[in-house]
């Protein structure tokens, strides 16, 4: 059965643009890939095995390495290549390690390394198997790399943060947090800063569904430019127990000359949130607000609902496990 697992649409100018999945038909099975061709998010042509063995990961620590890894990766041009082996730890929680190795010394391309990484960590969260493990992937039978979870023993003495220049500052009590703006040019200096405040709601979520639904959601803005304007960015995805929506709007009225939120933005805020919430140790549907100064320029809303009977397992129907 093959199974139809996300929805997105995203405005990022004026002119919509929908995230397709449909694989032309012009690249035969087994054959070199032309990369500009390929669907920005995986489709039912990707499968992986997944091999699992001793000893235990940290759930936490395994989910944050991934988070700091896709948001990483969102900066980079999706076709662009990584170097032959690549790895990423969060340095907040850095138990855990996720290495993105191409198939046989090979390189692999950023696309290929974010589709495995939120292929390995959502069959983890589904099984709830927190062990070192390996998923070596394939797109239309061409193998495309593999990624591993292991122990990460050079533990770091900072607390909870994101590496390199999107660390901003946390509020330590609330549930708000200030960014970095994302461009330097105009008006907007380097003390700049959007404030983001979640209200959180009533309704509670599983924190893998919103762990992985941030993931996702890196995943799915990496095909964008960092600079581009974000007018308006909705997504439903199928997360480990539940359907997660969120939807992102811009509140600036045409012609203002307020700063306009940037798939930038979303990313560094969507990385900081993750922090936010394990440190609140608080996971319930919730709306953000986000401003520069004191104007409202952008909203922001998580829900969930129910999957349907049957479509939490697996990712895609091509899943071999050892």
């Amino acid at each position: 059965m093959q199974l139809n697992l996300q929805t997105c649409v995203a405005l990022l100018s004026p002119v919509a643009v929908t995230l397709t999945t449909a694989m032309p038909a012009n690249l035969p099975p087994g054959q070199g890939l032309k990369l500009s061709a390929l669907p920005a998010l995986p489709d039912p042509n990707f499968r992986y095995v997944a091999a699992y063995r001793k000893p235990d990961i940290s759930f936490t620590a395994s989910t944050m390495a991934c988070v700091a890894a896709m948001r990483d990766l969102a900066f980079l041009d999706i076709d662009s290549y990584l170097g032959s082996k690549k790895s990423w730890t969060h340095a907040g929680y850095p138990g855990v390690s996720v290495t993105v190795e191409g198939e046989g010394g090979t390189r692999s391309t950023v696309r290929f390394a974010m589709w495995l990484i939120q292929a390995g960590i959502r069959d983890i969260m589904l099984r709830e198997r927190y062990e070192t493990s390996v998923f070596s992937g394939w797109y239309r039978e061409v193998k495309i790399g593999r990624v591993s979870f292991n122990r990460h023993h050079h533990a770091s003495a900072q607390g909870p943060q994101i590496a390199g220049d999107a660390v901003a500052e946390i509020h330590s009590s609330g549930f708000s947090f200030d960014l970095q703006l994302s461009s330097t040019s105009g008006s907007i200096t380097s003390d700049d800063k959007l404030h983001v405040q979640v209200e959180h709601l009533d309704k509670a979520v599983d924190k893998r569904d919103i762990f992985f639904a941030i993931i996702w959601l890196l995943m799915t803005l990496a095909s964008h430019h960092e600079h581009e304007p974000l007018h308006a960015f909705h997504c439903s995805l199928m997360a480990p127990t539940a359907e997660v929506r969120t939807i992102w709007n811009t509140v600036v009225r045409p012609g203002s000359e307020a700063y306009l939120l940037r798939v930038a933005d979303l990313v560094n805020m969507l990385a900081h949130l993750a922090v936010v919430l394990l440190r609140d140790n608080k996971y319930q549907e919730m709306n953000l607000i986000i401003s520069e100064g004191e104007v409202e320029i952008a909203r922001g809303a998580i829900r969930t609902r129910p999957l349907p009977r049957g479509l939490a397992m697996p990712l895609t129907s091509n899943v071999t496990i050892s």
